[in-house]
């Protein structure tokens, strides 16, 4: 195991299309960073008194615990479906509440007219 993960990139040609995925598999480090830095910034801002730095701190935990979670909700796979018709993906896609899956139909054939379409 690596200290802060590894990247995989699978590729499955089916008859009519070729399936990429990407899997990411955090390592230690990368696990345990988050939260700790967390607590630290917490534990500073709880040593300083005031209730306004307990609030703040408060707030910097509960925003970092649901990222956490909605992060690990969406798991840690991408993938991507080319046909002759059109590009699927589905996966964890960077946002932040939702796993998402878009499909762009009719320009598999010109890529640079369906970036343009967004």
């Amino acid at each position: 195991m690596k200290l802060f993960g590894k990247t995989d990139l699978n590729t499955t040609e089916h008859a009519d299309s070729v399936e990429f995925t990407v899997v990411q598999t955090n390592g230690p480090v990368a696990i345990i960073i988050g939260p700790v830095i967390t607590a630290l910034v917490v534990w500073l801002f709880w040593r300083q008194g005031s209730h306004a730095t307990k609030i703040m701190a408060v707030l910097a935990a509960v925003s970092c615990a649901i990222a956490i979670i909605a992060n690990w909700r969406q798991g840690n796979s991408v993938s991507l479906k080319v046909t002759g018709d059109e590009f699927v993906t589905h996966g964890n896609m960077g946002k932040l509440f939702e796993t998402e899956q878009h499909s762009n139909q009719g320009c598999a054939g010109d890529v640079v007219s369906c970036r343009r379409r967004r």
